[in-house]
C-alpha cells in the first residue's frame, strides 16, 4: 500500500489524504497508518499532503455522537481547505 500512494503522491503533487481512526480500532490500528504516513517519501518532503485524525471509538468513530461531530468538523474544515487554494 505505501509504496503504491507513494508513488500517487509522487504523481500529482496537489493530491491531499485525510485519514481518520478510531483509537479502539483494533481492524485497522491507527498506530499502523501513524507508521506507514512516517515512511512515505513524498510525506517526508510535503508533510502538508496528508493529515491524519484519531476520535474516541473503534473502527466506527462515528457511531459515537463526540466522534461524528469531531469527524464531521474535522473533514469539513480539511475539503474547505482545499477549495481554498
Amino acid at each position: 500500500v505505501s509504496e503504491g500512494l507513494d508513488d500517487t503522491l509522487s504523481r500529482n503533487p496537489h493530491l491531499r489524504l485525510f485519514f481518520a481512526s478510531g483509537i479502539y480500532d483494533l481492524a485497522t490500528p491507527y498506530f499502523a497508518t501513524e507508521y506507514t504516513l512516517r515512511h512515505l517519501k513524498t510525506l517526508q518532503r510535503n508533510p502538508q499532503a496528508a493529515i491524519e485524525h484519531r476520535y474516541f471509538g473503534g473502527h466506527m468513530m462515528y457511531l459515537e455522537p463526540t466522534g461524528l461531530e469531531a469527524l464531521s468538523r474535522d473533514f469539513r474544515a480539511f475539503v474547505l481547505k482545499g477549495q481554498l487554494r
